[in-house]
């Protein structure tokens, strides 16, 4: 008996999409295929795409965006008709034109169609959400990245089946690169006891509130360092503002870094990962190292990578913008037992290893979309 074939549709395949696309790839009970473009729009025109000339399953099509934000796939139905699908996940967003277009023919040819998608941050009324909720009402069903969308879809009276799917970086290769790394030599010893930030330097990040908190916990002679990992936009202004603060000599700025074996020295050697507010993946490329993650209380900012956060178990949480709060916070991890340490690092590496990993992921499509086809048969 063949395998069903399902068809994964996206603007474009980001690089850090790679480990779920080859996991969905190598898949031994679903043919999944993916379906892009290979032009972004101007908010990631920066954004490393994957590179699909060694995948036979890869589907190219045209992008045509305009205004930014919206997109035509020109061709999209007739490659999903020349694909004989069984049903199909897309990336689902209402400013994707053609999907409209897409979802009136898969109605017409009773093909599932399903969303992966963030969903709804909030469930204020707004013109926005309505058109947002209409879209959402054409699938037959979907799945979202965290419980906080799923019970908003629920609270506007969705009806159909959805799951959580949460997010996931390369925990496979990463899990042992950290069984490496403890086996290492301290790469970061020269700066200390550290607490880690990595990601892009922006300003929603509000590194200033960690700089702040260092400072505070400087005059209250408890000294910690900052290794910030990454580069950005608002690296100067920060830099400025070190200086204004007078710890120069507590934060360093180490700048991008994609060699993974030495992230990983650094997560593994620091107190804790501090990512003042706009949680995202940085929180689970830190739990995936055993590292708690520190930040704001203010869930709204955040991605729902947060869900992955438990105060008192897998990170801490402090009032947004309140500095004094975060420097309680530090000096909190500053001052753990060996035992309570070793109890952050199980708590962390254990909720990655039970959700947010590929793996997980594909078996909750597999599960979904294997009981959704046969219930049609």
């Amino acid at each position: 008996m063949e395998n069903k074939k399902v068809a994964v549709l996206y603007p474009f395949f980001a690089h850090y999409r790679k480990p779920i696309v080859e996991k969905l790839d190598k898949d031994e009970l679903i043919d999944y295929y993916f379906i892009a473009g290979e032009k972004v729009n101007v908010q990631f025109k920066a954004l490393r795409l994957m590179d699909f000339k060694n995948y036979r399953k890869f589907i190219s099509l045209k992008n045509i965006w305009f205004c930014k934000y919206f997109l035509i796939q020109p061709g999209v139905i007739r490659k999903i008709r020349q694909g004989k699908f069984d049903a199909i996940i897309v990336l689902a967003d209402a400013k994707y034109l053609s999907l409209w277009a897409l979802l009136l023919y898969c109605k017409l040819r009773n093909l599932p169609i399903f969303f992966w998608t963030h969903g709804f941050r909030t469930n204020k009324k707004s013109l926005n959400n309505n058109i947002k909720y209409t879209f959402f009402s054409l699938f037959d069903g979907g799945f979202v990245y965290d419980n906080r969308a799923r019970d908003i879809f629920k609270e506007k009276g969705y009806k159909k089946e959805i799951d959580v799917i949460y997010n996931s970086l390369d925990f496979d290769n990463q899990n042992q690169i950290y069984k490496l790394s403890l086996k290492e030599d301290n790469l970061f010893a020269r700066y200390g006891k550290y607490v880690v930030f990595s990601g892009r330097l922006t300003h929603t990040k509000r590194l200033e509130v960690l700089i702040d908190a260092i400072y505070i916990l400087k005059k209250q002679k408890k000294y910690v360092n900052v290794v910030l990992i990454g580069d950005g936009v608002h690296k100067n202004e920060l830099v400025k503002y070190v200086r204004e603060r007078g710890v120069e000599n507590q934060v360093y700025f180490y700048g991008s870094c994609y060699d993974e074996r030495i992230i990983a020295n650094c997560f593994i050697n620091s107190i804790a990962c501090v990512i003042p507010s706009a949680v995202g993946l940085s929180a689970i490329h830190s739990l995936t190292y055993g590292t708690p993650v520190i930040t704001d209380d203010n869930f709204a900012t955040h991605g729902p990578e947060i869900e992955s956060i438990k105060d008192g178990i897998t990170g801490k949480f402090f009032e947004q913008s309140n500095p004094n709060m975060l420097a309680a916070q530090i000096k909190y991890f500053m001052n753990l037992s060996d035992v309570e340490r070793a109890k952050y690092q199980q708590e962390s590496l254990s909720v990655v290893k039970e959700k947010f990993n590929p793996s997980f992921q594909r078996d909750i499509f597999n599960r979904r979309l294997l009981s959704h086809i046969n219930n049609l048969e």
